[in-house]
């Protein structure tokens, strides 16, 4: 009977079959339990689908089940407008598959990171985007920096820096804050180091010639502090 609804283009009238039998058995089949999370979809009513489903990923530990459930649920509570409900799909996605190569680990941990930019917890924005950063992920790092301005978690924001120094070393605007950030830490030795670097690609930078003589002076080296200086 189910199958003849569906096929005759009355998938609520086959849904609504599937739901009297849940309420009368223990368990559905596992045929059954798909079916009616197809049904769901089709009669619009994307929000029963994704409580199925994330239901399923709960009791599932199959990790090659996993990699079907859980993009199809994230799909699915997309169209419910289920952002915030994403969260923990996207937790169990990463840590499931964070040591393979599957490409969905980075775009999971963007969604994750703006998710929580979404629902205003910046801090856990800044720390999804700390991770990315610190394997070279620009648009995790620009995000880190602008966040921080209201977060202060200067400390945590160097070491991303540090982490991605081949991204820095490429790039004069990292490579200035870096080595801002490490004189302002105390760490004047490494603030020198890349300051030369940077004002061997902007020599007229005065504030960077200004921050540098500032270093080489705290650490009692008074002859190119000096010449900074002037």
């Amino acid at each position: 009977a189910i199958t003849t609804f569906r096929y005759n283009g009355e998938a609520g009238r086959a849904l609504d079959l599937i739901n009297r039998l849940q309420d009368q058995a223990a368990d559905l089949p596992e045929d059954l339990r798909e079916l009616r999370v197809t049904l769901a979809r089709e009669t619009s009513q994307p929000q029963i689908a994704f409580n199925l489903l994330a239901i399923k990923i709960r009791t599932t530990k199959n990790p090659a089940e996993l990699k079907k459930l859980i993009p199809d649920a994230i799909q699915i509570g997309i169209e419910a407008g289920q952002l915030e409900q994403l969260i923990p799909l996207y937790q169990r996605y990463i840590a499931t598959f964070r040591a393979t190569d599957d490409p969905r680990i980075r775009d999971y941990s963007h969604r994750l990171a703006q998710t929580y930019e979404w629902i205003g917890d910046a801090n856990k924005a800044f720390e999804a985007y700390l991770t990315l950063s610190k394997s070279g992920d620009r648009e995790a790092l620009d995000r880190c920096i602008s966040l921080n301005v209201g977060l202060f978690r200067t400390a945590e924001l160097l070491e991303a820096l540090l982490a991605a120094d081949a991204l820095v070393k490429s790039d004069d605007k990292l490579l200035a804050l870096t080595a801002k950030l490490l004189a302002e830490a105390a760490r004047r030795e490494e603030a020198i180091a890349l300051y030369d670097i940077y004002l061997d690609h902007c020599p007229d930078d005065a504030q960077a010639h200004f921050l540098l003589g500032l270093a080489h002076d705290g650490l009692l080296d008074f002859d190119p502090a000096v010449t900074h200086l002037t």
